[in-house]
């Protein structure tokens, strides 16, 4: 499992508004997950990281310092988000059948 770190008051708030913290939220690691890039801010690149949490969707929000994932925002995800992991499974699929 790789090595996390997070601010300990936005895992707080991450569990009131979305019901887990991001202690919790490591799980998310534990299976298939696609990250994919979606902005730069203040310098650090931002990743969404889509995966399950005890076979439930879930969305991250991470960046990376080295081989550290800082984690940012975990929630359920919508169902944008569920369809395009859904595609990321599929795809990854095939690419194993056919190697």
């Amino acid at each position: 499992m790789p090595s996390f770190e997070f601010d300990a008051n936005k895992s707080a708030l991450n569990k009131e508004k979305h019901g887990l913290d991001f202690e919790e939220s490591k799980e998310l690691w534990k299976g298939p997950v696609f990250e994919f890039p979606v902005r730069e801010k203040m310098r650090e690149m931002r990743y969404v990281a889509l995966g399950k949490i005890d076979g439930n969707p879930y969305t991250g929000i991470v960046s990376y310092r080295g081989a550290t994932i800082r984690i940012i925002s975990v929630r359920p995800s919508n169902q944008r988000e569920i369809e395009q992991y859904a595609v990321s499974i599929k795809k990854t699929e095939s690419r194993i059948s056919k190697a």
